[in-house]
C-alpha cells in the first residue's frame, strides 16, 4: 500500500499483532517509515523472550496446531486464563473480555499467536531509523524481565 498509493514516510499505527507488524515494517523499509506507534504490540512475544531461534518457529507451529484445534469450550477456558494472568492490566474486567474474546475464531487466533511467537524483532531493531512509540501495559504481578526503549533521532514539530 506504500508503494502502490506512494505514501511518502507514513506513520504506521497498529494494535497488538498490528502493532508488531509496524515494528517489523520499520526495520525492513528504513527511511521510508516516518514513524511507528504500537499499541501493545511488542518486539517479541510475552514470556517467550528466552526461546532460542532455533526453537521458535516449531513452538509457533505447535501452539497453533493445538489452539486451532480446541473446542470452544476449552478455547473460552483459555482466554479466561490468558486475561486472568497477561492479557488484562484491570483484574475486574479480566473476565468480562474473556468472554468477548472467546468469540473470536480460535483458528483465527492461533494463526495470530502462531505468527507473532514465531518471530523475533529484537536483533532488528537497531535499523529502525523512525521514531517509535510503544505503548504497553504492565501489571505488578508480571515484572519486566527486559525493556527496551527507542528512542527518536528527531521528533517532527507541528507544521512541518
Amino acid at each position: 500500500m506504500i508503494d502502490s498509493r506512494k505514501l511518502s514516510r507514513p506513520v504506521l499505527v497498529g494494535h497488538s499483532l498490528g502493532g508488531t507488524l509496524a515494528i517489523a515494517l520499520a526495520e525492513d523499509m528504513g527511511a521510508r517509515i516516518g514513524g511507528v506507534v504500537s499499541i501493545d504490540g511488542l518486539p517479541v512475544m510475552p514470556r517467550s523472550e528466552d526461546t532460542p531461534p532455533e526453537q521458535r518457529a516449531a513452538m509457533a507451529e505447535n501452539m497453533r496446531q493445538r489452539m486451532a484445534a480446541t473446542p470452544p469450550p476449552a478455547f473460552a477456558a483459555q482466554q479466561r486464563q490468558y486475561m486472568r494472568s497477561i492479557g488484562a492490566v484491570d483484574m475486574g474486567k479480566a473476565d468480562d473480555l474473556a468472554q468477548l474474546t472467546a468469540r473470536s475464531d480460535p483458528a483465527a487466533v492461533a494463526s495470530w499467536v502462531g505468527a507473532v511467537l514465531a518471530r523475533d524483532l529484537r536483533p532488528g531493531l537497531p535499523r529502525i531509523t523512525a521514531p517509535v512509540l510503544v505503548l504497553a501495559p504492565g501489571t505488578a504481578p508480571t515484572p519486566p524481565r527486559r525493556a527496551a526503549c527507542l528512542l527518536p533521532t528527531s521528533w517532527p514539530t507541528i507544521g512541518s
